[in-house]
């Protein structure tokens, strides 16, 4: 099983990139962990400075981390972590009025939360559907759930990670600076499979919300299919490979 320290997701919540990077990473376990996901709003680097709330879900089945239904989630590094979170459910609270009772209020933290279940009280809870705390312990069993995430966390981190376990976005880049100093695009690769695209890329959409997500489909190499279907993910938007690679 495939671990990442607590310690070092509460040393990283001290880097300058934590605090546009966690939304990022919740996102992309979000797809890895739950199926039928309706909606997915949460914005990341500069994103991260906009008005509102950090993050809107839409989970139609969610997990042990993840509220079924529509929650509202506050994301944050800061240092007083337990006064950041009473702020946040507090102004939120005010502003949704007796929509809250139809949300759930989820704060999350790459931090250590000291009494974690102290928090909230009755006061700060009260009308809202639920109320759910993630902090680095929970972050680390929900790295274990998706091995090839908590991979790629590990070397953005600089962490030694396994060795034969990537990410998609790590074997395409291992393939495409192969041959520098011009790297190759997703095009060399799909040449003229397009039709062969839009249907692996149909078919990758219709797993992420089958009760038993699993496709099979074979080249020449393991790897050729492999950095196939990577290239024919990153031809979707941004938004998209993000979710599809979060569940393959």
């Amino acid at each position: 099983m495939l671990t990442v320290p607590t310690t070092m997701i509460e040393d990283w919540a001290n880097s300058m990139s934590a605090s546009s990077d966690l939304p990022r990473w919740i996102e992309h376990l979000i797809h890895a962990t739950c199926s039928d996901v309706f909606r997915l709003d949460m914005p990341y680097g500069e994103h991260v400075r906009l008005s509102g709330p950090d993050g809107i879900v839409d989970c139609r089945e969610g997990n042990e981390l993840v509220p079924q239904g529509t929650s509202l989630w506050e994301i944050s590094c800061e240092q007083d972590i337990r006064g950041k979170a009473n702020s946040d459910i507090s102004k939120r609270s005010q502003e949704l009025g007796a929509l809250k009772g139809s949300t759930t209020f989820v704060f999350a933290t790459a931090r250590k939360f000291p009494n974690w279940n102290q928090w909230p009280n009755d006061d700060l809870k009260s009308g809202w559907n639920g109320v759910k705390l993630i902090w680095s312990h929970h972050l680390a069993k929900w790295f274990e759930l998706a091995p090839w995430i908590a991979t790629a966390f590990l070397q953005e981190v600089g962490a030694a990670a396994p060795s034969g376990l990537k990410s998609l976005s790590m074997l395409w880049e291992d393939y495409s600076v192969a041959q520098p100093p011009k790297m190759l695009s997703k095009d060399f690769v799909i040449a003229n499979r397009r039709e062969t695209v839009a249907e692996l890329v149909s078919w990758c959409v219709d797993i992420r919300r089958a009760a038993s997500p699993t496709i099979r489909f074979a080249g020449p190499s393991d790897l050729e299919a492999l950095h196939f279907l990577v290239a024919a993910l990153q031809d979707t938007a941004e938004h998209d490979f993000a979710g599809l690679e979060a569940v393959s």
